[in-house]
Parts: structure tokens; sequence; C-alpha cells
């Protein structure tokens, strides 16, 4: 029986990446509703303040009401502010920020049943694209994932609001785009066409080359966001970290996109909440990484993707996220993805796995 392609959600209905990109801003609003709920930290807004956020709703009829969140995406929150946009008979969200604000905004008009535009502030994660959220507890802890029917309405990146972020973020965000093509190998060193789905195997391909852009121009996309120059380099590595990825995640129908390294950034925050706390998602899913590519047997990729993160200054082992290097932290490790069928049920494959542990204790 041929397997079931349905249901794909390739991410975005419309996607702005420009100057004064929310010159589009009343138009898009105004398509869906004249009074939105604004969700957005503090830092985020001031950023579109600088591109007279306000004023351009104002100007275009559009009654809006602005609400500052600086927490983690919870369930508390979800349900906060959807009765709110139930309550106030709001039209449409509005999500301004990076990924925990992309993620509760996409939650809440989930939850509201209300369109969405999204403003990411930063290129961290590709959370501004993707049709699903991630919710933790109010500690930060990892709580779960939801994968929603419906794409993402809107999302507007505007360049000058780019250059604000600082180049961790940046980075950050690449090495969890640069993750889809060593996750979706999963136990496997490549993928040949014929042999899996072709859809995955598109996806892989396209991760791939991901992948290379993101290894090619990343350093350059740094010195230009240092040097505060929106270059070509930082423009393609902003489209990548965003768009390109969350349509390879759309392609993989939002599941199988991510494996081990993912699975570890959910045990840490969920473990080792204090310890992980400082670090960035693309931070703690790198050192994850390490281990997926070492799992896929490829140790030529394992080389390739510590040396980014090393030449970007961020950390590449669980000793340098704060995590004991003692037998018991990589024993929970090893239990945690045996028990949630990360390896395949055999003795190399488990082998493997534990070899793969110690090498990124190192």
């Amino acid at each position: 029986m041929a397997e079931n392609i349905s249901s794909y959600r390739f991410g975005v209905g419309k996607y702005f990446h420009e100057k004064e990109v929310l010159s589009h801003l009343g138009e898009e609003l105004r398509g869906f509703s004249d009074k939105a709920l604004v969700i957005s930290g503090k830092k985020a807004m001031e950023a579109v303040e600088e591109q007279n956020f306000q004023k351009r709703l104002k100007d275009a009829g559009v009654s809006f009401r602005e609400e500052l969140y600086e927490g983690y995406p919870t369930k508390e929150q979800l349900e906060y502010f959807a009765n709110l946009a139930r309550k106030e008979e709001r039209g449409v969200i509005v999500g301004i920020g990076g990924g925990k604000i992309m993620d509760l905004s996409k939650a809440v008009a989930n939850q509201a049943g209300l369109p969405i535009l999204l403003i990411p502030t930063i290129a961290a994660t590709c959370a501004a694209f993707s049709p699903l959220s991630v919710l933790y507890t109010e500690e930060g802890k990892y709580d779960r994932a939801i994968h929603f029917e419906r794409e993402v309405d809107a999302v507007l990146v505007d360049e000058d609001i780019m250059l604000r972020q600082g180049t961790r973020y940046l980075a950050a965000g690449m090495v969890d785009a640069m993750a889809k093509y060593i996750e979706i190998s999963h136990g496997e060193r490549s993928l040949k066409r014929g042999t899996v789905p072709l859809q995955k195997y598109l996806a892989y391909q396209m991760a791939e080359e991901l992948f290379t852009v993101l290894e090619d121009e990343g350093t350059a996309a740094c010195q230009e966001l240092e040097a505060q120059e929106s270059g070509r380099a930082l423009q393609n590595c902003v489209f990548c970290n965003i768009a390109l990825t969350g349509i390879v995640s759309g392609m993989m129908q939002g599941r199988g996109q991510a494996a081990l390294a993912h699975a570890l950034y959910n045990f840490l925050r969920t473990n080792y909440t204090e310890e992980t706390r400082a670090f960035l998602h693309g931070e703690i899913v790198g050192v994850g990484l390490r281990l997926q590519a070492l799992y896929n047997k490829n140790v030529e990729l394992e080389e390739r993707i510590t040396k980014f993160m090393e030449n970007r200054g961020m950390p590449t082992s669980l000793q340098d996220l704060g995590i004991p290097n003692q037998s018991e932290a990589k024993e929970q490790i090893l239990s945690y993805l045996f028990k949630n069928n990360m390896v395949e049920d055999s003795e190399e494959a488990k082998e493997r796995l534990r070899q793969g542990i110690l090498r990124i204790c190192q």
C-alpha cells in the first residue's frame, strides 16, 4: 500500500522578507480583521516601534490590544491569551519576537481559531514558519509539542530589524537549521533515492543544500551582522534559518526532521533545566548533532558541525552545557533515548549510541 502523503503544511501562506516590510502590515491585517491582539516581548516591541508599528496599525484602521510577555510559552498563558482574544472578540493574533513568542502566539491563534501574523525579530529558529508550537512549564522544563492543522497565515521579516539581533542568535539559528540534514537521515550515513519515500529523500536533498549554504556563508553573515550591514550572506542565512528550514519541516509533515539532537534537547531542558537555562535552543541542539552524526556513522559530518560551532565559540560538549561528566548523567540520557524509541532495537545500535554519548562528553 502506498504511504499516505496527504496533510502537508508547508509553513506559511505569505512570506515577506525585505526592508521596511511593515509597509505590508496594514494591508495584510485588514485581510483578516480590524481588531488585533498583539503579543510581544519588550525588546521586540521596541524594535518594531522603530518601524512605526503602532502608527501603521492606526493608519490602517486596525484597533489593537498590546500585551507584553517575557516568560515561557505555557499552557496557562496559552489559555489566558486565547480567552482574552475571545472575550474581546479579536479577529487576528499578531506575534512579535523570538521563538518563545512565536510558539505562544501560534498556539493562541490555534486555540482561539484565529488567523496569525508573525513578525520575528531574531533568526534563532524556524519558529515563525513552522505550524507547530513547543510548550514549557513556568520553570522552563519541556512540556509538549502541538502540531497544527493549518499553516501560519503571514510572516513579515524586516531586514533592518534583523540587524538588531546578536550574532549569537543568528549562529544558534544556523545550527538548528543545519540539524535537519543530520537528523532526517537518522540511523543512516546518507539517504538514497528509492530507499525512502520520495518526499523524505527530497527533504533530505534540500536539507543538505541548506547545510552547505550555512556552512559556506555563515561566517560572512555574522561578520555582516557585526558590521551592521544587511548584505547578501546575512539575507541568505536569515532566509535559510526561518523559511527554508520551515519548508524542509513541512516536506517531512512536521515529523521525522528531528531525531536524537532534539530528543536530547528535550531531555536536558526537562532534567537539567537550571544548568541549560542560559543556553539557546540551537546551542543545545548543536551538541546533540554531534551525537546524531556519530549514531549515523558519519564521523566526517560530525567533524564539520563541530568545527562550525567551535568557530562561532559555541558549546560543543555536554560539559560545556553544564552537565556533569558523571556516569549517572550518561545513563539517564541513554535510558531516556531508549524509552523514547530513538534507536533501533539492536545491540550494535545501542553501542553506537553509548559511544556517541561518551564522545560528546569531550
